[in-house]
């Protein structure tokens, strides 16, 4: 794991980059999340290991937060499974790759598990994902954006399995800004995987206004 100093790169000068950790335990290093509690602490996605890991940034410890059979490579032809993770409040948000869902779990402060791990959506080959306030996840993957409800509602925003919109849509941000708080940044791959039209496509980052699409 490594960390770039970006204040540099704000500056014009060129951005120092640490290694932080030589992750030699981990599987597969997959998604990150800051824990909110806990001063320079990640948690860890381990796509291949059905784990995720704490990892403190200043020292570079790290150990096992959450090991889980949810967690673990469930497809044989996609050896993926927890993927992208997110927290917010007391909940570790996540998506199973290979099992296609968004699921949650309760965490303590340090991000060890403490309530059962449970299903929140159904859905294809989710990767990351972004979170609002109120626990609604944007979800990226296989093409499409979804917007899932805490409850578990799911809507379709952009794009589809056959749709070269949102082709090899991998990852996903909110703006920072109040200009584009309400304004997700999806990036794609083209269709490095699973071209649509047998074509991979060069990637690209799109701009999406969710404020704009009824609930």
């Amino acid at each position: 794991m490594w960390t770039i100093d970006m204040t540099a790169w704000e500056l014009g000068e060129p951005s120092p980059v640490t290694l932080i950790a030589n992750l030699t335990q981990v599987g597969l290093p997959d998604g990150v999340t800051a824990l909110p509690n806990e001063p320079g602490v990640v948690l860890l996605a381990d796509a291949s290991g059905g784990k995720t890991w704490r990892v403190d940034t200043y020292s570079g410890e790290y150990g096992v937060a959450i090991e889980s059979e949810i967690f673990l490579p469930k497809n044989p032809n996609i050896p993926l499974g927890v993927d992208g993770i997110h927290v917010i409040d007391s909940l570790l948000y996540f998506t199973q790759f290979g099992s296609n869902f968004l699921g949650r779990v309760a965490i303590s402060p340090n991000g060890s598990q403490i309530g059962p791990i449970e299903v929140v959506a159904n859905l294809t080959f989710p990767d990351d994902f972004a979170l609002q306030d109120d626990g609604t996840a944007f979800v990226a993957g296989a093409n499409t954006l979804w917007r899932v409800s805490p409850q578990g509602k799911v809507d379709v925003l952009v794009g589809g399995v056959n749709d070269t919109v949102l082709e090899g849509a991998t990852s996903a941000q909110f703006g920072r800004t109040e200009v584009d708080k309400d304004v997700l940044y999806v990036g794609t791959n083209g269709g490095l995987l699973a071209p649509v039209d047998g074509i991979v496509h060069g990637g690209q980052l799109a701009a999406i206004n969710v404020g704009l699409f009824a609930r």
